[in-house]
């Protein structure tokens, strides 16, 4: 692959609670996660003494090759969701989900489609989309 077509994304579901912490999503939904951080521990584990989380959060990765399309790792995610239906609608009444994606190219070019049907399907869930978009990393870049 030519480095200037080189590019990368991640997608992860993340259940958040106030209420709720990570060893209860576990346990309801059957599913390891891929991370966890639970309520109260501190946001940077370097700054024991600095601000503290304020819900529980459970992260569950594609599990898909960093190369591979973003929409495939969004679907796969969604099937997850989807095979949880009744639980994800349980967890709705005290969590909050969100499918967490980023998405890098070498070359600061890419796209990310997702067809009205998925949508109507992540909004079912409920799960929010957020989407970070990293720039290209190159020496070229300054600051005019």
């Amino acid at each position: 692959m030519d480095s200037s077509d080189d590019k990368w994304s991640l997608a992860s579901l993340h259940i958040m609670s106030t209420t709720m912490g990570t060893a209860d999503f576990t346990r309801i939904l059957n599913t390891e996660p891929t991370g966890v951080f639970e309520q109260g521990t501190p946001i940077d584990s370097r700054n024991p003494g600095g601000p503290l989380r304020r819900d529980s959060a459970w992260i569950l990765d594609s599990g898909l090759p960093e190369w591979e399309a973003l929409e495939a790792k969004v679907m796969k995610l969604l099937e997850f969701c989807e095979q949880n239906r009744s639980v994800m609608g349980e967890l709705a009444r005290r969590c909050q989900f969100a499918l967490v994606c980023a998405f890098a190219a070498d070359n600061g070019q890419g796209s990310f489609f997702l067809e009205a049907t998925v949508m109507k399907r992540l909004a079912a869930i409920p799960v929010d989309l957020e989407l970070h978009l990293y720039p290209p990393a190159s020496a070229d870049l300054t600051v005019q």
